[in-house]
């Protein structure tokens, strides 16, 4: 009942603060495959978008909200498991503790981990990690409970609860099936499980993985949300070995990844408190000098090193929310190992059975962590609501909902790609525009936009990669039909911008090259169109404040890009003023400022 108790409170906030919209990020795109029940990005995540389409079937809200609502649902869950593993912990850690003790420690680890920023962001959005935190704190759960009790149904449910979180995401569940692997097989010989155990695991683990069908049979029905259309032998191995991904342990990073071990480190201390962290550690030292407590410490301090060294090895950024969430397993670990240390430490304070202002001191420390919890809202601003940030929502109406009609877009961002999916699948705006990414180039693409835009067949045969020159006389014939829209990019690929010219968030394709009296007008008409915006998503939420100036730069970036390249100085410069004045000390700025010969103005 505490147990539940725990899930019913994370549950609760959790609701009351999530976000009401599409998001940002990959949000969108979560929403939007949820709602149409689509694949969304390597390696496609099917449980998620399931839990999802779950969710949107409930009449609470719009479908964005109710999308949102399954992160919710699944953060509860891992607040609850975080829960039982620590009952189970504590259970063979300290056996004598007493019943209060023992519920408010084993609460305050479930409550504690809810309340870190890593796992609230999770919990009130569209997204995978809310989820893989639950398949993944109740994997350790289980391998726990199975060493105390030497029960192989217990090992069972470790495999099958791994194996959905390996159809989840891979790389965060490998991380922590290394030290789960190692735990089960360094048991003495005759704690080691039989072969039978070891096969029932392996197939409920198998059993776990047949999730991912769900990619090529909603894939061939060819859903508005098909990343990669895997329902072919090729495209489905790419896209569950997320070979999209796999290049970012080799690419070089802006910080080393020494660096970025020190962050990760630090980043998983603060969300799990540096109370626990000591506490953790002084349990270390303790459990290498008693035997009986290594094995379960040497797990949980397996999977603190392993979530930390996989974020390191493939870059990490603290601000990056995604980031964080692969932290997760390594903060509800440390925070296990704090419960266990501020056990053990009252364990050892020299207090009387008879003397009951010392064994309410002895309590006090036990129940610290749930002390800890409000302490840490405050410190991280973590229950901040998301409940009033429609600034996102906003952005996409603003890039979709005001083009021509028959409008041809080619995007090249995806967010700007999962912000209009989302506003195509669940408001069903604008179906009469052809939408193409130049950045998914992932096999099938071509086909599939083909089967969905046949009259532009011509268009994509000539190639529209974002890497590559825009194929002009194809897409010239295309302009003098119906009216195209291009997403600038960062890259700095020959364009035809004497074609170009912006329009609001994209900028428009001629067929013929744009005067110059026309060009002048459209650059003074752009600035306008910035300011309108800035007017219309009006003061952003909390929420919403960092993602809002995000875009916001992004698009003067772009601009400043392009009308350098363009050779429009004026311009150039009133998009290097809009965008110093969010970030008036940035070198990449700086950087495109030199190279164009513009003035720097702070």
């Amino acid at each position: 009942m505490v147990g539940f108790g725990v899930f019913a409170v994370v549950l609760c906030t959790y609701g009351w603060t999530a976000s009401p919209v599409i998001g940002w990020l990959d949000s969108p795109e979560f929403v939007a495959a949820s709602s149409s029940l689509g694949v969304a990005h390597s390696p496609g995540h099917p449980i998620p978008l399931l839990l999802g389409r779950l969710a949107s079937l409930f009449p609470v809200g719009d479908v964005a909200f109710r999308v949102n609502l399954a992160s919710a649902f699944a953060g509860a869950l891992a607040a609850w498991a975080v829960y039982l593993a620590a009952a189970e912990l504590l259970r063979q850690i300290a056996p004598k503790l007493s019943k209060v003790g023992h519920l408010g420690a084993s609460s305050g680890a479930g409550l504690l981990f809810a309340a870190c920023s890593a796992a609230w962001l999770q919990g009130i959005r569209a997204e995978v990690y809310a989820l893989q935190a639950a398949l993944l704190a109740g994997t350790v759960a289980a391998l726990l409970r199975y060493h105390r009790l030497d029960d192989r149904r217990w090992l069972a449910l470790a495999g099958l609860l791994a194996g959905l979180a390996l159809a989840n995401h891979h790389l965060m569940a490998g991380l922590l099936l290394i030290p789960a692997a190692v735990f089960v097989f360094a048991r003495g010989k005759q704690l080691r499980p039989g072969k039978t155990a070891i096969g029932a695991t392996l197939m409920l683990g198998l059993l776990g993985l047949t999730a991912l069908l769900y990619l090529p049979i909603r894939s061939s029905t060819h859903p508005e949300v098909n990343w990669a259309a895997p329902h072919t032998a090729d495209r489905f191995a790419w896209t569950v070995s997320a070979k999209a991904f796999q290049k970012s342990a080799k690419q070089e990073f802006a910080t080393s990844r020494s660096t970025a071990a020190r962050q990760a480190t630090w980043t998983t201390i603060e969300n799990a408190s540096e109370v626990m962290f000591l506490a953790g550690m002084a349990l270390l030292i303790v459990a290498f000098r008693r035997r009986e407590h290594r094995a379960v410490v040497s797990l949980l301090a397996g999977v603190v090193v392993c979530a930390i060294a996989g974020r390191a090895m493939v870059g990490f950024d603290p601000a990056v929310p995604d980031h964080q969430a692969y932290l997760l397993p390594a903060i509800f670990a440390l925070v296990l190992l704090g419960i266990a240390g501020m056990v053990i430490l009252a364990q050892w304070l020299p207090v009387e059975a008879s003397d009951r202002a010392k064994e309410r001191v002895k309590l006090g420390i036990v129940l610290v962590p749930l002390l800890l919890v409000p302490v840490q809202l405050v410190r991280h601003d973590a229950g901040r609501s998301h409940s009033d940030g429609y600034a996102s929502d906003e952005l996409a109406r603003w890039e979709l909902e005001e083009l021509p009609p028959r409008s041809l877009v080619l995007l090249s961002y995806f967010q700007t790609s999962f912000r209009v999916s989302a506003l195509r699948a669940v408001f069903h705006s604008r179906p009469d525009i052809a939408v193409l990414d130049r950045g998914l180039t992932y096999p099938g693409a071509r086909a599939a936009a083909k089967r969905k835009y046949p009259s532009l067949a011509g268009l994509l045969d000539a190639g529209i990669h974002v890497e590559s020159p825009l194929p002009l006389p194809s897409l010239q014939a295309v302009a003098r039909t119906r009216p195209v829209f291009v997403q600038l990019d960062p890259l700095r690929v020959k364009t035809p911008t004497q074609h170009l010219m912006p329009a609001g968030p994209l900028a428009r394709f001629l067929a013929e090259p744009v005067p110059l009296g026309l060009r002048r007008a459209v650059e003074i008409e752009d600035m306008a169109s910035r300011i309108a915006l800035v007017r219309r998503m009006g003061t952003p939420s909390e929420g919403d404040a960092h993602n809002v100036m995000g875009a916001m730069l992004w698009n003067d970036f772009l601009r400043l890009l392009f009308y350098c390249q363009a050779g429009r100085k004026t311009a150039a410069q009133a998009a290097l003023d809009a965008a110093l004045a969010m970030v008036p000390n940035d070198e990449q700025l700086a950087e495109e400022a030199r190279r164009c010969g513009l003035t720097i103005n702070r």
